[in-house]
């Protein structure tokens, strides 16, 4: 069975992740979704990590899923969202997976952190107002990543 581990990860939180479940399931393939080359239909499984923005996907993320839909239907499918606050979580899904895809993926919340190091002036203040953290603050949830088997 062939499997591949696809991340888009801009602070590093979901990379972490990604890094993590491909140690767990040492026969799966690594990939940056922005170097991904190949052909999705290639493969039996796939896991999608990502981080969400202010209740959305990337837009990467997002026209991945619109162009392989159908393909990524026919497989096992885990999608692992990163995000700190998650508190409109069925709003989220709703958003930004179709019925179908919500239907057939294990959706995984796989945490967040803030790494106030990797964080712009703006993105600091931003950070600072709406959360409250000052400082970098990690909550990755490997027992819910531990529940990624392929």
């Amino acid at each position: 069975m062939t499997s591949i581990i696809l991340y888009t990860s801009k602070k590093g939180s979901t990379k972490k992740c990604a890094q993590y479940v491909h140690a767990q399931n040492k026969k799966t393939e690594l990939c940056s979704l922005s170097d991904f080359q190949g052909e999705i239909s290639r493969y039996d499984s796939l896991v999608l990590c990502s981080p969400i923005y202010f209740g959305q996907v990337p837009k990467k993320v997002r026209l991945f899923l619109q162009r392989n839909e159908e393909i990524i239907l026919q497989k096992k499918v885990y999608i692992i969202l990163n995000a700190m606050n998650m508190d409109a979580y069925d709003t989220v899904l709703k958003s930004n997976f179709s019925d179908r895809l919500r239907a057939q993926a294990k959706i995984v919340y796989g945490g967040g952190a803030y790494y106030f190091d990797k964080l712009n002036w703006l993105e600091k203040i931003v950070v600072r107002k709406f959360s409250g953290y000052k400082v970098t603050f990690e909550d990755l949830q490997y027992d819910k990543l531990n529940k990624v088997q392929l």
